[in-house]
Protein backbone atom coordinates (compact mmCIF):
# COMPACT_ATOMS: atom_id res chain seq x y z
CA UNK A 1 0.00 0.00 0.00
CA UNK A 2 1.46 3.90 -0.87
CA UNK A 3 1.22 5.64 2.41
CA UNK A 4 1.82 9.15 1.64
CA UNK A 5 0.36 10.33 4.84
CA UNK A 6 3.32 11.12 6.71
CA UNK A 7 5.04 13.37 4.49
CA UNK A 8 1.49 15.01 3.51
CA UNK A 9 1.26 15.86 7.06
CA UNK A 10 4.67 17.32 7.84
CA UNK A 11 4.27 20.06 5.08
CA UNK A 12 0.53 21.16 6.09
CA UNK A 13 1.32 21.07 9.79
CA UNK A 14 4.77 22.99 9.14
CA UNK A 15 2.70 25.24 7.42
CA UNK A 16 0.06 26.37 10.10
CA UNK A 17 2.44 26.45 12.51
CA UNK A 18 4.40 28.81 10.66
CA UNK A 19 1.38 31.43 10.56
CA UNK A 20 -0.46 30.23 13.44
CA UNK A 21 2.25 29.38 16.56
CA UNK A 22 -0.53 28.61 19.02
CA UNK A 23 -2.56 26.41 16.64
CA UNK A 24 -2.41 22.77 18.12
CA UNK A 25 -2.24 20.50 14.84
CA UNK A 26 -2.94 16.74 15.47
CA UNK A 27 -3.17 13.90 12.51
CA UNK A 28 -5.68 12.44 15.07
CA UNK A 29 -9.18 13.85 14.81
CA UNK A 30 -11.03 15.40 18.16
CA UNK A 31 -14.73 15.87 18.06
CA UNK A 32 -14.22 18.65 21.28
CA UNK A 33 -10.61 19.95 21.57
CA UNK A 34 -9.19 21.41 24.67
CA UNK A 35 -6.83 24.05 23.05
CA UNK A 36 -8.15 26.19 20.32
CA UNK A 37 -7.12 26.77 17.55
CA UNK A 38 -6.98 23.23 16.19
CA UNK A 39 -6.64 21.37 12.85
CA UNK A 40 -6.47 17.69 12.49
CA UNK A 41 -5.23 16.62 9.16
CA UNK A 42 -5.66 12.78 8.22
CA UNK A 43 -5.67 10.66 5.27
CA UNK A 44 -9.31 10.01 5.21
CA UNK A 45 -9.21 7.37 2.00
CA UNK A 46 -6.06 6.34 -0.33
CA UNK A 47 -6.86 3.68 -2.69
CA UNK A 48 -5.41 1.71 -5.96
CA UNK A 49 -5.83 4.45 -8.85
CA UNK A 50 -6.19 1.61 -11.54
CA UNK A 51 -5.73 3.46 -14.70
CA UNK A 52 -2.02 2.86 -13.15
CA UNK A 53 -1.53 -0.05 -12.40
CA UNK A 54 0.70 -2.61 -15.14
CA UNK A 55 0.78 -6.42 -15.44
CA UNK A 56 3.25 -6.59 -12.37
CA UNK A 57 2.11 -4.57 -9.99
CA UNK A 58 -1.59 -3.64 -9.17
CA UNK A 59 -0.65 -0.27 -7.17
CA UNK A 60 1.74 2.03 -9.19
CA UNK A 61 -0.51 4.87 -7.78
CA UNK A 62 -3.28 5.88 -5.40
CA UNK A 63 -5.52 8.32 -4.85
CA UNK A 64 -4.51 9.60 -1.89
CA UNK A 65 -8.34 11.41 0.48
CA UNK A 66 -7.01 14.20 3.03
CA UNK A 67 -9.74 15.77 4.63
CA UNK A 68 -8.74 18.43 7.15
CA UNK A 69 -10.67 19.27 10.32
CA UNK A 70 -10.49 23.19 11.65
CA UNK A 71 -11.95 24.24 14.78
CA UNK A 72 -11.86 28.02 16.34
CA UNK A 73 -13.63 29.70 19.34
CA UNK A 74 -12.40 33.13 19.53
CA UNK A 75 -14.94 35.19 20.63
CA UNK A 76 -16.05 37.69 17.93
CA UNK A 77 -14.20 36.22 15.02
CA UNK A 78 -14.27 32.30 15.28
CA UNK A 79 -15.42 32.08 11.48
CA UNK A 80 -13.12 34.57 10.44
CA UNK A 81 -10.08 32.48 12.08
CA UNK A 82 -11.17 29.22 10.65
CA UNK A 83 -11.07 30.91 6.98
CA UNK A 84 -7.58 32.06 8.13
CA UNK A 85 -6.33 28.78 8.74
CA UNK A 86 -8.00 26.97 6.31
CA UNK A 87 -6.71 29.64 3.13
CA UNK A 88 -3.19 28.57 4.78
CA UNK A 89 -4.10 24.65 4.51
CA UNK A 90 -5.26 25.05 1.33
CA UNK A 91 -2.48 26.97 -0.30
CA UNK A 92 0.08 23.94 1.09
CA UNK A 93 -2.12 21.67 -0.22
CA UNK A 94 -1.90 23.40 -3.37
CA UNK A 95 1.80 23.78 -3.55
CA UNK A 96 2.10 19.79 -3.06
CA UNK A 97 -0.42 19.17 -5.98
CA UNK A 98 -3.60 18.63 -4.79
CA UNK A 99 -6.71 19.64 -5.14
CA UNK A 100 -9.64 20.73 -2.68
CA UNK A 101 -12.94 19.12 -3.47
CA UNK A 102 -14.67 20.52 -0.48
CA UNK A 103 -14.67 22.96 2.04
CA UNK A 104 -18.04 23.51 4.33
CA UNK A 105 -18.53 24.64 8.16
CA UNK A 106 -19.65 22.05 10.24
CA UNK A 107 -21.37 23.11 13.21
CA UNK A 108 -23.26 21.43 15.76
CA UNK A 109 -25.24 22.48 18.87
CA UNK A 110 -22.29 24.27 20.11
CA UNK A 111 -22.41 27.88 19.12
CA UNK A 112 -18.97 29.17 20.86
CA UNK A 113 -16.85 26.99 18.56
CA UNK A 114 -16.79 27.53 14.66
CA UNK A 115 -15.78 23.91 12.66
CA UNK A 116 -14.88 24.03 8.81
CA UNK A 117 -13.61 20.54 7.02
CA UNK A 118 -12.04 20.48 3.70
CA UNK A 119 -11.21 17.70 1.46
CA UNK A 120 -8.47 16.92 -1.18
CA UNK A 121 -7.44 14.49 -3.35
CA UNK A 122 -4.45 13.91 -5.03
CA UNK A 123 -2.81 10.45 -7.43
CA UNK A 124 0.22 9.78 -5.45
CA UNK A 125 2.68 7.55 -6.37
CA UNK A 126 4.64 4.49 -5.31
CA UNK A 127 7.63 6.95 -5.52
CA UNK A 128 5.45 9.57 -3.62
CA UNK A 129 5.53 11.93 -6.22
CA UNK A 130 1.95 13.73 -6.35
CA UNK A 131 -0.16 14.36 -9.56
CA UNK A 132 -3.28 16.41 -9.28
CA UNK A 133 -6.20 14.52 -10.77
Amino acid sequence: MIDPENAVYTVIRNAVKENFRDATVSGVLELLPSDFPAVFIEMSDCYPYRQGADGDEIENFCVAVFEVNIFANTTNTRKAQAKSIQRTVDAAFNRLGFQRTMCMPVNGNDATRYRLVSRYEAVVSKDLVIYRR
